[in-house]
């Protein structure tokens, strides 16, 4: 096993030795005739590791299969050491991946139908089999395909398995099949009821969290709007879990989050009704995946609403200064790609986090928001960058002698006061580098004449 794991895992150097390392990895340990040690293999590599090697192999060499290789075999004794060893959730995905990538004549339908029933409460075991029917989609019968619907919207409907890559496969699949489109129609209006209710229940809800995630879920990746249900009245309690206190329910308010984006990006007057309270959420609430997850929904309202934003965008940069580093993450990338795409213009305090985001102590961040700087000296900043150097280093030092922060809130000026002496000698030692001869000149005539 140990020796195997050596040569196989580092895939991606070989070429000539792959259809032997995937050969010896899939008959002699996988789909060897020794359970004992195909359990040890599979309890020594890390669950998401062996998805992705297998994965990797799977695309490269199973398409088409190995000579002499019967796919179906193999996977109805995966399938049966899995059941021996449940808890190895994971190895159902790589199952799916398999049963999606093997001849469509070589997997029955009723085998993809036996293990949908089969598939108990687990998320990763679910989303395989829906992946592997979702690639014989146009292989089934009326009969198996009203089986495949009931099996999928029963799972839906219970809430056993709420897990998000499922979902997003299953509600695919429904839309492929009449009887699917009802069921779907049933499922959502459900959902909506469920978000409802939950949002009735604050502070103390009684449904499960996952049920509630699954349903906000299933609510933004449907286009329609659900029967039954006020839009309004779902549009409320999605805005109240939203504002749900962190706990043990925090899941909640990340994902009602992302819902409320996504009907806002259908309906301007729910952005309208939401922008205030993702604002609010965003300064005040301590889930550190909820204000992650409200940077990315303005990223997409600025897009689809550039006209009604501009007074917004200092919630980028005071997300950019967040103490999460996920958060701050998400602002770079969101003022990055708005940058990029036209979308703003760069302005003093987007200067401004830029430059600290850049002498940072987080490689990744900082690396993005060099290149984002870089790019913008390339048009709109590269004539300004003396004037807006020496601005920036008045706000990021809290010592304003020209007034040029008259213009920002209180509230943004105290996210963008930098107390490290070294971080703001870096960040001005950075903006320096990138002047010209003619702009360090000019940059040193400023500091004489404004400071000095």
């Amino acid at each position: 096993v140990t020796g195997v794991q050596t040569c196989a895992l580092p895939i991606s150097g070989y070429k000539m030795e792959k259809t032997l390392v995937v050969d010896c990895v899939l008959n002699q340990l996988i789909f060897g005739p020794n359970p004992d040690l195909t359990k040890a293999f599979i309890s020594n590599i890390p669950a998401e590791e062996l998805v992705r090697y297998m994965s990797e192999i799977l695309k490269e060499v199973l398409r088409p299969t190995l000579p002499g290789v019967k796919i179906s075999a193999k996977i109805e004794k995966f399938c049966a050491i899995l059941k021996d060893n449940p808890q190895w959730e994971h190895g159902w995905y790589v199952m799916g991946t398999m049963m999606s990538l093997a001849p469509v004549s070589d997997i029955s339908n009723d085998f993809i139908l036996s293990a949908l029933k089969d598939v108990g409460t687990s998320a990763e075991m679910t989303a395989g089999v829906i992946f592997a029917a979702a690639a014989r989609i146009g292989d089934w019968t009326v009969p198996q395909q009203q089986e495949l619907v009931a099996g999928i919207a029963n799972i839906l409907k219970n809430g056993t398995v709420m897990n998000q890559s499922f979902i997003k496969q299953a509600l695919q699949l429904l839309q492929r099949y009449d009887s699917g489109r009802d069921a779907l129609s049933d499922i959502l209006s459900r959902s909506a009821d469920t978000v409802v209710t939950a949002a009735s229940q604050i502070p103390d809800i009684q449904i499960p969290s996952g049920l509630v995630c699954g349903a906000l879920f299933v609510v933004r990746a449907c286009d329609v709007p659900p029967k039954g249900v006020n839009s309004m009245q779902l549009v409320a309690a999605i805005q109240n879990l939203v504002s749900l206190a962190s706990g043990k329910e925090s899941a909640i308010p990340a994902h009602a989050v992302l819902t409320l984006g996504k009907i806002s990006l259908r309906d301007d007057r729910v952005m309208t009704r939401s922008v205030g309270i993702l604002g609010r959420e965003l300064r005040t609430c301590s889930n550190s995946s909820v204000r992650s997850n409200i940077v990315v929904m303005l990223c997409d309202l600025v897009m689809a609403y550039p006209l009604r934003f501009d007074q917004h965008l200092i919630w980028f940069s005071i997300a950019a200064r967040d103490p999460d580093a996920n958060v701050r993450f998400a602002a770079i990338s969101a003022i990055s790609r708005l940058l990029s795409l036209d979308f703003i213009k760069m302005k003093l305090h987007i200067f401004a986090v830029l430059l600290l985001a850049a002498v940072g102590p987080i490689n990744q961040i900082a690396a993005l928001a060099e290149r984002t700087l870089m790019e913008a000296l390339g048009s709109q900043l590269n004539q300004q960058l003396p004037s807006m150097t020496l601005n920036a280093m008045f706000i990021i030092s809290g010592e304003d002698l020209v007034g040029v922060t008259r213009s920002l809130s209180v509230e943004l000026l105290g996210v963008l006061v930098e107390s490290s002496h070294d971080t703001r000698c870096r960040a001005l030692k950075l903006a320096v580098g990138h002047m010209s001869e003619e702009q360090k000149l000019s940059f040193a005539s400023a500091v004489t004449n404004e400071i000095i």
